[in-house]
């Protein structure tokens, strides 16, 4: 698999191991530091979970990419027609958060 390119850069010069960009989290892939510098592209709450387990994440970076994980987990719920309720969701977010 090509690695995907890197994600566009923040407007700010702070570097970060994790970038957000058209629904798309990007972190950096820690496995392969410090030789090179790359980008996971993760587009499903499965990729960050794998990222996460897989140990290519480390550090206060964990509890963020967590988080986007949940975020994308919410967003793929809510774009299913009829969007789930609210009890729904909750539990689905419960799973997500227990994977």
């Amino acid at each position: 698999m090509p690695e995907p390119p890197a994600p566009p850069a923040p407007a700010t010069a702070d570097f970060t191991p994790l970038r957000w960009s058209s629904g798309v989290l990007y972190v950096i892939d820690q496995d392969q530091l410090p030789g090179r510098t790359t980008w996971l592209a993760c587009r499903s709450v499965d990729d960050v979970a794998r990222a996460l387990r897989g140990g290519r994440v480390r550090g206060t970076a964990i509890g963020c990419a967590a988080a986007f994980g949940v975020a994308l987990a919410a967003r793929g719920a809510l774009a299913r027609t009829p969007p789930p309720a609210p009890l729904e969701l909750r539990r689905e977010l419960d799973d997500v958060l227990l994977r």
